[in-house]
């Protein structure tokens, strides 16, 4: 049975469809290596070797071609050429005609014969060796790279296929004449760089892989040179290279080291080494040279071929004398750090004992950016290799020549990372005995590195209790605090330490009633520290009731509270919450009710020791406008403290907690909408709780604010529900205050101050401790246009009422209108005409995008056009005249809106329109959509204007809505 042979992929290749292929696709399959390539022409049908000496390479090629190409321009140029080719002597003796004819086809770009004329140069580049060379240079080269500069002037997207034939041309031409070029190395790279790897050239600028591409085929000439230092020397001697040359440079270097399957060319060590000595001669020339080298090479090989590169490194670095610091010592071993961490990062790192002596040469460091690279190295080799002695010693090798602070300011990113738990007491030992040794900082800031460290751990172990936190995940928390091992230790601070800790303890403590040592977070200090100690390190300190009721007076008898001090609080609330009263955490409210950290420390206290519910009605009071904070933290403490000030089940505080504890996604979306059923009038009524409908109807305005758009609807109509049902239970004027309130916190949303400015860098580190989660509203996300367009959605439920608070919302309208509205030219005029009982004040705010415009001023026209009332209108006429304006806007619905509700002004004295053309009003509306304008407008121009049974007045009526009409789209160049 004959053996079934085998498809190569290249065959599958040919049967397969079509694919289109990205550009980046088609570069990846660009091939430009003619070393292992086999001969380009077949000589076996030549007689003999005679007609084989005597038969040019151009001669053969340009008789294979005229076999391919039989477009007319070849035609004509093989006419030229045949005659002065016949043999090799004919092809040396007329060289000159070959190569003009050659050039000026070249020139001439034609796409047709561009492929053949590159093989023909390359093959007269075989016959002509040496006497080519001089044409080469002279112009042929310019002429090959100005088919690329010419393609990219025509085309937006690089021909991959000519880029590939020019770059093959090239190579080709290095491979037949090698021996030449390399007695002209620097005048032929002064040539190839000027068009290939210069800046001042928009082709390599702009196409950065035609510089790739060039440093592939210069890298075949590369590999032949016998003495690379002379070459390097002249490169970075000669003149300053610019940055994309040395790019350019680093490129061509790494393509002549590389080679197959990830291994490396046998010129690499060789290579690397001079460019090494040449980096330690002008490193500032070199440095980014032979950075961009190491990291393509690394990024080509394994570790199992990564010898090289440390033994080329390793040669060098040993040569250098690291007791001298020389003129460029800084930079030298800053390349050389930077490179090492390049094999930590890419993970070559080949043995340890290679990594130990290179991070130990070095015997002194006194210059901060070598100790921070220094110290940020042994952090990388800490995430690889395990943490042991001889690594701690590598790490503090430099401590006693770093400052405190700066060996802190290091060390700190380890306890940021995830290494915190792999550190040995040894570690932590050895940098607590510098600090509390060191003579160049102050106590104060070596307490501050304590308690930088302390939030740290608390964080990672997540015993920071947070405000969306429920009742078990906030005990577990303050249990740990409790219980937990302390994470200040002898075996981590050693007993001078713990020594120091207890001294600036009992110091603070003593000057408890100096409300300095509040304020400055000395305080806040301390307890951290204490509680942070165990029981048998702290000797006995204790922060006792006595130093309670001290802290508890400055309180309540100075109202400037800040963060610092609510922390401070929240510290002593977690070990001693039963020395609050309820009468405190009112006292304490009523002067920061909006804070969440005052928030958060009352409903600890709560969670904590429960207290009782004599005094819930003046906390619901108090705190009842946070249920409708934009704040979602606000809103869930103070829903926590009222209800643990409650003990119904069916009070609607209950069910706004359970709404709001329910996450706010798409998987828990039904949950949240069974709980805000709870909310509606008929389920309060059945609860006999209509006395709480303003405390839902706050909660409910807060929830509008959410950034979840599902929940808009419900909440507008529950709302919508509660101004046609509920506002008698919870009083016409109080119903409108709370909403007034709301769209003039939209209107005044630039004037809004920003949270209290926290100074203390610990206190912040302290209080930021979770990301913004999905949904959650925080001062940078607040859409006030949004939730304005939703009041006024939830307006709309209830029109009837609204009609006859116009004397509140026509000022809202009209500030809107004039202020924000994005067509400031279609306000203009409009209501200074004469004296009004309310002002219009300009407003600083910016004018809103076309998009929110419209969307806001439909949603307000949409509740206008159900007024029919004209008598309980505030100034009708202003309302008249304000949808007379809106017919001239350029938008179809907006006009179609104002149309509207200019047939609800028909009873208004100034009112142009009357209740005789209500029944015409159908009329018009094909005018509002575009496709039917044209033909309605001609149709009642003839059929309706022209009509002698209507009478002149309602011809009137007809003219006032059409001139307007016609004006907006005159307006928006729109013919009719």
């Amino acid at each position: 049975m004959a053996k079934k042979s085998k498809n190569s992929k290249e065959n599958d290749k040919e049967h397969r469809p079509f694919r289109y292929q990205s550009l980046h696709e088609r570069l990846n399959n660009i091939n430009i290596n003619v070393v292992h390539r086999i001969r380009y022409h077949d000589t076996a049908n030549l007689a003999d070797n005679e007609d084989l000496a005597r038969t040019s390479h151009f001669q053969q090629s340009l008789e294979h071609w005229s076999m391919l190409n039989f477009s007319e321009i070849y035609s004509q140029l093989h006419q030229k050429l045949r005659p002065l080719a016949g043999s090799l002597e004919q092809v040396v003796y007329n060289r000159e005609q070959i190569l003009s004819l050659l050039h000026q086809a070249l020139i001439e770009r034609n796409p047709l014969i561009i492929e053949t004329l590159l093989d023909l140069i390359v093959q007269l580049a075989r016959d002509l060796q040496s006497d080519f060379y001089i044409y080469y240079k002279q112009y042929l080269f310019v002429d090959i790279v100005n088919l690329l500069i010419n393609n990219q002037s025509q085309q937006s997207e690089m021909n991959t296929q000519l880029l590939e034939q020019v770059f093959q041309c090239l190579t080709y031409l290095f491979k037949h004449l090698w021996r030449i070029m390399l007695k002209d190395l620097a005048n032929l790279y002064e040539l190839y760089s000027k068009y290939l790897f210069s800046s001042v050239n928009s082709l390599t600028t702009n196409y950065e892989y035609i510089r790739s591409f060039a440093a592939e085929s210069f890298a075949y000439l590369l590999r032949k040179i016998e003495n690379y230092q002379s070459f390097i020397d002249y490169l970075f001697d000669q003149h300053d290279r610019d940055e994309n040359e040395l790019e350019s440079l680093s490129l061509v270097f790494s393509e002549t080291c590389q080679n197959v399957q990830s291994t490396f060319h046998s010129c690499t060590k060789t290579l690397l080494t001079c460019i090494w000595k040449k980096f330690l001669q002008r490193p500032q020339i070199v440095q980014s040279c032979i950075k961009t080298i190491y990291s393509l090479l690394l990024q080509h090989t394994s570790k199992q071929h990564v010898d090289v590169l440390w033994t080329s490194m390793m040669s060098v670095y040993r040569t250098i004398d690291h007791q001298k610091e020389q003129t460029d010592s800084i930079i030298i071993y800053q390349i050389f750090y930077e490179i090492f961490q390049l094999f930590i990062d890419h993970r070559r790192l080949i043995d340890t004992d290679l990594c130990w002596e290179f991070l130990t040469m070095r015997k002194s460091n006194e210059n901060n950016e070598l100790l921070r690279t220094h110290y940020e190295t042994v952090r990388k080799l800490m995430n690889i290799f395990p943490i042991t002695k001889e690594l701690i010693d590598v790490y503090y090798r430099f401590h006693s020549q770093t400052s405190s602070m700066f060996l802190y300011e290091q060390t700190r990113k380890i306890f940021q990372s995830d290494l915190t738990d792999k550190l040995p007491n040894e570690f932590h030992l050895r940098l607590w005995n510098h600090l509390l040794k060191g003579k160049d900082h102050s106590r104060e800031e070596t307490i501050n590195c304590l308690i930088d460290y302390l939030v740290f751990e608390r964080k990672k172990t997540e015993m920071i209790v947070l405000p969306h936190d429920n009742d078990q995940a906030a005990l577990e928390k303050v249990n740990l605090l409790k219980t937990k091992k302390k994470f200040l230790g002898k075996d981590k601070i050693g007993e001078d330490g713990l020594e120091f800790i207890r001294k600036f303890i009992c110091e603070t403590l003593i000057k408890i009633d100096d409300r300095q040592i509040l304020l400055t977070g000395q305080l806040w200090r301390a307890l951290i520290l204490l509680h942070s100690l165990s029981d048998k390190d702290t000797n006995g300190i204790d922060f006792t009731k006595t130093h309670v009721e001290l802290f508890s007076s400055q309180l309540i008898n100075h109202t400037s509270l800040s963060a610092t001090v609510a922390v401070t609080l929240m510290e002593i609330v977690f070990q001693h919450s039963q020395s609050f009263s309820i009468e405190f955490w009112y006292e304490i409210l009523q002067h920061q009710a909006q804070s969440e950290l005052y928030l958060l420390c009352t409903r600890l206290a709560f969670l904590l020791n429960p207290p009782s519910k004599s005094m819930s009605d003046k906390f619901i009071e108090l705190l009842k406008t946070n249920l409708s904070s934009f704040n979602a933290k606000i809103r869930l403490l103070s829903l926590r403290i009222l209800d643990s000030l409650i003990s119904d089940p069916t009070h609607v505080i209950f069910h706004c907690l359970s709404c709001e504890e329910c996450p706010m996604n798409v998987y828990e979306y039904r949950s949240k909408i069974i709980h805000l059923q709870k909310l509606s009038v008929e389920f309060v009524l059945i609860n006999n709780k209509s006395s709480s409908f303003h405390l839902a109807m706050y909660y409910l305005l807060g929830l509008l604010s959410a950034n979840f758009t599902p929940l808009w609807s419900i909440c507008t109509e529950l709302l919508g529900s509660y101004g046609n049902k509920a506002i008698e239970y919870i009083g016409h004027a109080y119903f409108w205050s709370i909403l007034n309130d709301k769209f003039q916190l939209v209107s005044q949303r630039d004037q809004i101050s920003a949270k209290e400015i926290i100074t203390d860098d610990l206190v912040k580190e302290f209080i930021e401790n979770e990301e913004i989660r999905e949904y959650e509203v925080n001062d940078q996300s607040i859409d006030y246009i949004q939730y304005r367009i939703n009041l006024f959605q939830t307006l709309t439920h209830f029109p009837n009422e609204c009609e006859q608070k116009t004397k509140v919302l026509v000022p809202i309208i009209f500030d809107f209108f004039t202020n924000e509205y994005h067509d400031h030219l279609l306000a203009l005029g409009l209501f200074g005409q004469s004296k009004s009982s309310y002002i219009i004040q300009t407003s600083a705010s910016k004018r809103l995008p076309r998009k929110f415009s419209l969307k806001t001023l439909e949603t307000i026209l949409n509740l206008l056009k159900q007024f029919h009332h004209h008598k309980q209108w505030f100034e009708p006429h202003r309302l008249y005249q304000f949808y007379t304006r809106l017919l001239l806007s350029t938008d179809n619905s907006i006009q179609k809106l104002a149309y509207e509700c200019l047939l609800t002004c028909h009873q208004i004295p100034e009112s142009i329109i009357q209740s005789d053309f209500l029944k015409h009003s159908q009329d018009i509306q094909p005018l509002f959509t575009p496709s039917t304008c044209r033909k309605t407008f001609h149709e009642l121009i003839q059929g309706v204007l022209l009509e002698h049974n209507l009478s002149d007045n309602l011809k009137n009526q007809y003219a006032f809505i059409l001139i307007r009409i016609i004006y907006s789209k005159l307006n928006t160049k729109r013919s009719l």
